[in-house]
């Protein structure tokens, strides 16, 4: 079904803390705030964290999954295998998290 949701957490690499996922139909939504406990200079590194199975991206690179706003220079990016590469570097700052795409994953089950 178009409008079916499904929602969990995800941990935030270079934090302790987790963001809402969250997918309506085969848009996925990713959005909250964390502190970072790190800074690092990162091109194009893969973090240790994934994407769920249900939620990741229908492209296979360089998909925009989580921008993040307030003092740090620090986009993520994920493939329709989970990975993610970071670009940019968190400067252990509070941010706010905004991410919007497309999956072809099955739906996650309730």
């Amino acid at each position: 079904d178009s409008l079916t949701q499904r929602s969990t957490t995800w941990k935030v690499p270079y934090s302790r803390d987790t963001i809402a996922l969250t997918r309506v139909g085969s848009i996925c939504f990713m959005g909250g705030n964390v502190k970072f406990n790190h800074s690092g200079e990162n091109n194009y590194a893969q973090a240790s964290e994934t994407i769920p199975v249900g939620y990741r991206p229908a492209e296979r690179t360089n998909t925009p999954i989580a921008v993040f706003g307030g003092n740090t220079t620090f986009i993520l990016y994920g493939e329709h295998t989970g990975r993610v590469t970071m670009l940019g570097n968190p400067n252990s700052a509070y941010a706010g998290c905004t991410g919007v795409w497309r999956t072809a994953d099955p739906m996650p089950a309730a």
